[in-house]
């Protein structure tokens, strides 16, 4: 179900916002388990998305040129 989701915002991404877009893919656990959706953009950041089954969800992005990170994640602090 998971994996399901994943290829599906993986294709909205693509077709939507396939200007900024240099790669997309599902990340997998060891156990084969789809995580969350890494997307690349062309400035070098990422955006990891990720959803469990009990409807939580997390947007991660994250830029790593000029020596410095920044992060921003929606996820509340538990």
């Amino acid at each position: 179900m998971i994996l399901e989701l994943y290829r599906l915002l993986k294709e909205i991404a693509e077709n939507e916002y396939k200007e900024i877009i240099e790669d997309t893919g599902v990340i997998f656990s060891y156990s084969g388990r789809a995580r969350k959706l890494r997307i690349k953009l062309i400035d070098a950041t990422f955006i990891d998305i990720w959803y469990s089954l009990e409807g939580e969800y997390s947007f991660h992005w994250e830029q790593t040129s000029r020596g410095m990170i920044y992060r921003h994640d929606n996820a509340p602090d538990k």
